[in-house]
């Protein structure tokens, strides 16, 4: 039986599926597995999972979780026992080692879901990769149109965990610089939209089709970015353009 989160996620996950397939990602890291249905759906399409990142603890307010390491379990559609570790950490708070190896980080809708330094999150999938493996980031897109007519604050609704909250949604140049400032080269970067509008809404994904840069911008939903990993870093030589200045831990402090 397909589950609500399946259902409203299926395009993205099958979408997902398709390019990992066609850059050759056959063994996969994946951020923020809870649920694990995207787990489950990256098994059964033969992609290998041998680990996942996902905070098994519900806190108010996780600042620095302990990192732990557990062993799951997931039954597949075909009678099939996978079993994988699972690391219980804060992305963007520790650094820390995996022991399974892979040639990609999957992170999908994570990253604008962070509250103070998405570049950690982006230097620990650096470290957990060999030269030249992939890294595939998707997240909203920052630039995508606002309806003019609804008076409405663009900002999310408060959660009471705040790592439910989209704090930060990227335009696709500023993520692009980020990812290239935490080691990495940016192979290929566009947009899809892949969850469906509803109502007079639709009309924008019509708009989105038209093969103009500036339309795409405006009317796609969601940024993704495509990178492999050009060198193994310990900080970033600069402060990303989305970051404001301030004494920030692993960006060299500017001359």
């Amino acid at each position: 039986m397909t589950s609500s989160y399946e259902q409203f996620h299926q395009r993205r996950i099958d979408w997902t599926i398709d390019m990992l397939r066609r850059h050759h990602a056959e063994r996969v890291i994946e951020m923020g597995g809870h649920p694990w249905v995207m787990t489950r759906r990256l098994l059964e399409a033969g992609i290998d999972v041998p680990a996942t990142i996902s905070a098994e603890e519900c806190l108010l307010w996780p600042d620095q979780l302990p990192i732990k390491k557990t062993q799951k379990e997931i039954d597949l559609s075909n009678g099939d026992r996978h079993v994988f570790t699972n690391y219980s950490a804060n992305l963007e708070r520790s650094r820390f080692a995996v022991d399974e190896k892979a040639n990609a980080v999957l992170a999908t809708e994570i990253i604008e879901h962070m509250v103070r330094a998405p570049h950690v999150l982006l230097l620990n999938a650096n470290d957990w990769l060999d030269i030249g493996g992939l890294l595939l980031l998707t997240t909203p897109n920052g630039a995508s149109f606002q309806n003019p007519m609804r008076i409405k604050s663009r900002c999310n609704a408060f959660r009471y965990q705040i790592y439910e909250r989209h704090t930060y949604t990227f335009e696709r140049r500023d993520l692009e610089q980020l990812i290239t400032l935490c080691g990495f080269d940016v192979i290929e970067s566009g947009f899809t939209s892949d969850y469906p509008r509803q109502g007079p809404s639709r009309v924008y994904d019509v708009l989105a089709r038209i093969p103009l840069d500036y339309m795409q911008n405006l009317f796609q939903r969601t940024v993704y970015v495509i990178a492999c990993k050009r060198e193994s870093l310990t900080m970033l030589p600069k402060r990303p353009s989305v970051y404001a200045p301030g004494q920030w831990e692993y960006i060299e402090p500017a001359s």
